[in-house]
């Protein structure tokens, strides 16, 4: 009973943490794999109810069953609750699906007298292989879509619920009937959480060569601004090319699903393919302009720096041009900057004029050049402007953010 109840409040933990996280957009759960556990933990918490399962060993699975479906809500409230589109999310949704209408099957035959007790024994085995496999097919989409961007999870909640899972093997070969085979299904999940856990370690690892790279820099001060509300000012003269400072904030993972969500969030900068950050402190109110003196760079994993376009003199406001971090096709904003070159209705990436795009260069980060410079190629074929990149990218910007 000590195992089962340590087992259970590591599971509590590691998932109100997560849970957390995810509220915050800190991470980006992978809503196949959530479905998934939704379901299948909550059928195997009722077959195990049925098999006479002791209290010790339901703990973890009622706590597992119940978060499950939590963090499948927190998806659906975050608008990422989406059915699978990738050809392999699929594929493991409709195995699961197959595997656990075996071995739901198998339960409801078990409760029958058409099968013998062997058969009946050789089917408690098979429920237990069949949960067993369908385990490992659920984890799939959360391996892969891990490996793929490390930072839409977090491995600290995953070594807790490697530990929860330990507690649990030590709770079922505790019990005085325990057999080889009731270990099956808390030696592998142990491995595969302890698998995402080691995968998604990997973004903490870039989180440290982040803050190596961070150094003081220039000097900035927030004040009124004669663009927009409060902006950006330099407290000392900068020199074309130098880094001024780097963007500190909260890093966001968000796919855009809607017109609305693309002007929900206006201070967001983009820093990547479905990635964000929600600035914090003074870069809060860096303002748009479309003859602007800073660029931002991405020069490590999520870590992005303004650096001086052109000379800058002590005083003068820094201002960026919002385009050149946003490539969502809904977004779009007015803009008084009074700069000559002003646009007045300022869209994303792809709307720049090719002169203005080089004139910017190097200043712009990687995955926003790569996006301007294949939706040009496409222009050149067949005239397209259908950005090709960022259908579901969340926009970072509205009328309202520090706009020019």
């Amino acid at each position: 009973m000590v195992f089962g109840i340590l087992s259970g409040v590591l599971q509590v933990a590691g998932y109100l943490y997560y849970a957390n996280k995810a509220r915050k957009r800190e991470l980006e759960p992978n809503s196949t794999s959530w479905i998934m556990w939704g379901y299948g933990t909550s059928l195997l918490l009722v077959i195990e109810l049925d098999s006479g399962a002791t209290a010790a060993m339901l703990i973890l699975p009622t706590a597992c069953a119940l978060s499950s479906i939590a963090v499948g809500f927190i998806c659906w409230q975050h608008n990422t609750l989406r059915w699978p589109k990738e050809t392999w999310e699929r594929t493991s949704l409709y195995t699961d699906l197959m595997l656990t209408a075996m071995y739901a099957g198998t339960w409801v035959l078990l409760g029958t007298s058409l099968l013998s007790d062997t058969q009946k024994e050789a089917a408690d085995i098979a429920i237990l292989v069949l949960v067993n496999l369908s385990t490992f097919v659920t984890f799939i989409p959360m391996l892969i879509n891990t490996w793929r961007e490390p930072r839409n999870e977090n491995p600290w909640p995953w070594t807790v619920w490697t530990a929860a899972y330990l507690a649990l093997g030590l709770t079922t070969v505790s019990s005085p009937e325990w057999k080889w085979y009731l270990l099956m299904y808390p030696v592998e999940c142990m491995l595969l959480h302890a698998a995402v856990a080691w995968i998604s370690r990997r973004h903490v690892l870039a989180d440290a060569q982040r803050i190596e790279v961070q150094q003081p820099m220039k000097r900035v001060i927030a004040g009124p601004s004669r663009i927009n509300g409060r902006g950006v000012f330099a407290g000392e003269d900068i020199n074309a090319g130098e880094r001024i400072r780097h963007v500190e904030g909260t890093i966001i993972s968000h796919i855009n699903t809607s017109k609305e969500e693309s002007l929900s969030n206006p201070d967001w900068i983009g820093i990547g393919h479905n990635r964000w950050i929600d600035p914090a402190g003074t870069f809060k109110f860096l303002n748009h302009s479309c003859g602007p003196n800073v660029g931002a760079v991405t020069i490590a994993a999520d870590t992005m720096v303004i650096i001086a376009m052109k000379d800058i003199e002590k005083g003068d406001e820094l201002t960026l041009d919002y385009s050149t971090t946003e490539c969502d096709p809904h977004w779009e904003m007015a803009c008084t900057c009074g700069s000559v070159r002003c646009r007045k209705i300022v869209r994303s990436i792809f709307t720049l004029p090719i002169e203005q795009y080089e004139g910017y260069l190097p200043y712009v980060p990687k995955y926003f050049q790569a996006v301007y410079e294949r939706e040009n190629a496409n222009k050149r074929i067949d005239g397209s402007v259908t950005p090709p990149l960022c259908e579901e990218r969340k926009a970072g910007a509205s009328t309202p953010r520090s706009s020019g």
